[in-house]
């Protein structure tokens, strides 16, 4: 059974003007939208920049001061500084209790430094070294197969 749905229009005009409000309606409302966000971007962008500034200004300050250290009942012990950071990040050894490898950050980068060094400067020595025993060993390996081979055969041995 077909139904048969009939909407007259009496008058076009009165539908555009209809439409037309919609459409700007919507377009208004998307407008407004960009540009809140717009807005509370550039106010969040601002405001973490001056969060930022005032956090770095504290932190200069305090490079610069020091800061306490406390014992477990909160009095002062003493007042560190950079230096005091750094000459224990470089001297004392680093890791916890249970690591295999506390030695001090100096300790490793001298020892890289050395390691690289040395690498560099004897690279070409180690290198034909290591060819010579290669070749060393293949002659070795190659001399004792073939008599296990010959032997293998019957075939006499040198």
């Amino acid at each position: 059974m077909k139904s048969a749905i009939k909407i007259e229009i009496e008058d076009l005009g009165e539908l555009d003007e209809w439409v037309t409000a919609i459409v700007h309606r919507k377009v208004q409302e998307q407008i407004e939208k960009k540009l809140d966000e717009t807005i509370e971007t550039a106010v969040s962008a601002a405001a973490n920049e001056v969060i930022a500034d005032k956090l770095r200004a504290q932190a200069e300050a305090i490079i610069a001061d020091g800061w306490t250290e406390t014992d477990g009942y909160g009095r002062t012990t003493r007042v560190r500084t950079l230096r005091d950071l750094m000459t224990d990040l470089l001297t004392k050894p680093s890791g916890d209790s249970y690591s295999r490898n506390r030695e001090p950050f100096a300790t490793k980068v001298i020892k890289e430094a050395l390691s690289a060094a040395i690498t560099k400067n004897f690279a070409a020595d180690i290198a034909a070294a290591q060819k010579e025993l290669k070749g060393m060993l293949d002659a070795s390996v190659k001399e004792k197969l073939a008599n296990a081979l010959k032997q293998a055969l019957g075939l006499p041995t040198s």
